[in-house]
């Protein structure tokens, strides 16, 4: 039961890099890169901030594949409360 949705669910951690990146470059750009020798860095509270929101938005966008799939597995079918 499931295998499907559990298949797609793998894909979260793929779109939190992915969303995590596009803020660091975006950062990176807007904020202007702060040169230390090594190329451009963020601070710390920049990257919380940025891993904070793509761990938020890989939830927001997997959130309702994980409902569905624990109804399946519950047994409970469309438009019936849940006992």
């Amino acid at each position: 039961k499931g295998t499907f949705t559990s298949i797609i669910l793998s894909l979260n951690p793929a779109i939190q890099l992915g969303v995590y990146e596009m803020l660091k470059r975006h950062h990176l750009i807007v904020g202007g890169p702060v040169t230390d020798g090594s190329g451009g860095t963020i601070s710390s509270g920049a990257s919380f901030v940025n891993s904070f929101l793509a761990k938020f938005i890989a939830t927001i966008v997997t959130y309702p594949i994980q409902v569905l799939q624990t109804r399946h597995r519950a047994g409970i079918k469309r438009g019936e409360a849940e006992p």
